[in-house]
């Protein structure tokens, strides 16, 4: 059978199957919340009722102020001395067996003299005043606990014993080293060189032609030269291996499509061969700059010198400046002019 929980209110039937639903209801009684507020105020009463008994009790006004009343003599006036007289006695009467106290109403045993004092001892010697806490306890005293004993020293570690870490030789530290993979190249003929902080992934020279690094003049090497094909292979068609053979001679940036607009120039119809006698390309850049000059479009140009600081790479050592004449330019005002002029 399930345990029931019924209110304790006065007048309220409400029975709950657990404690919580109980907790719960108390929170709503009213009647409950009532009862409690009466039990808090007879408790009040009750607890005012008990010191008024306690402050009008027979020894609050008998002049005893606790234990040590009993055994602190009286020190007549004018006395300097903490020692009272041997014919003092003490003002407040000591019980020697039992008696009334007004505060419950029962019967209290009360400690005698030779129980405060002692077996032996004169209650009307010197005594002094607070030489009282010397006296021997009294029986129902409370004994004080004994001192609690130190701890003992822990006992001595065993030796250690000789580890295969010990003898071996101990890692290295750990160090980490940076390493800055500079890059610096050779001067060139102005002096200049290029300097990297890390090596980079691509060589920028790799897209200039061997002539325009070349310092100086230098013969060709057959080892990375391809061969020449020999013309007998293609025997049947002289102009083919001809051409071709330039083509495979020389730089190596000559292109399939340069080929063969090399080839469309001499099939042309206004090409003749017999006009190329006595032809070389010094010759032919001699002729066009003549030409140049005593053309019309070249006076709209205007020629200007260049001057270029080149650093020496030292800084005990100037830089030298360059001057590069020769400049050709035109000024913006006749690009728009001309521009407007022939649509």
């Amino acid at each position: 059978m399930p345990a029931s929980y019924k209110c304790l209110a006065e007048g309220c039937s409400e029975v709950y199957d657990n404690n919580s639903s109980l907790r719960r209801h108390y929170k709503k009684c009213e009647l409950y919340k009532k009862a409690i507020g009466q039990a808090h105020e007879l408790r009040a009463v009750n607890a005012a009722s008990a010191t008024r008994e306690l402050s009008a009790s027979s020894w609050r006004n008998s002049g005893l102020r606790g234990p040590s009343a009993w055994t602190r003599p009286h020190t007549p006036k004018g006395s300097t001395s903490r020692l009272a007289p041997t014919a003092a006695t003490v003002t407040a009467p000591v019980a020697t067996g039992s008696e009334k106290s007004t505060v419950t109403g029962s019967e209290v045993p009360m400690p005698s003299t030779s129980q405060v004092l002692g077996d032996g001892v004169d209650p009307g010697g010197l005594m002094d005043i607070d030489d009282v806490d010397m006296l021997p306890p009294m029986d129902n005293e409370p004994r004080p606990a004994p001192p609690t004993p130190l701890p003992s020293a822990p006992p001595p570690a065993p030796p250690r014993l000789h580890y295969a870490e010990d003898i071996l030789p101990q890692p290295l530290r750990r160090v980490i080293l940076h390493i800055r993979d500079k890059l610096v190249t050779e001067k060139n003929i102005f002096g200049l060189w290029r300097e990297y902080l890390h090596r980079p992934h691509f060589d920028p020279d790799s897209f200039v032609p061997p002539e325009s690094l070349a310092k100086d003049a230098h013969a060709h090497d057959d080892l990375s030269e391809p061969p020449t094909p020999k013309l007998n292979l293609l025997s049947k068609n002289k102009s083919w291996g001809i051409l071709l053979s330039w083509a495979s001679t020389g730089s190596q940036m000559k292109s399939e499509q340069e080929i063969n607009r090399l080839a469309n120039l001499l099939q042309d119809v206004d090409f003749n061969p017999k006009e190329l006698k006595g032809l070389t390309a010094q010759r032919a850049a001699k002729e066009m700059e003549k030409e140049d000059a005593n053309s019309s479009l070249l006076s709209k140009f205007k020629e200007a010198a260049v001057s270029i600081e080149v650093p020496s790479g030292s800084t005990a050592i100037p830089s030298r400046t360059v001057n590069i004449p020769g400049l050709y330019y035109r000024p913006l005002c006749s690009l728009i002019r001309s521009a407007f002029a022939h649509p």
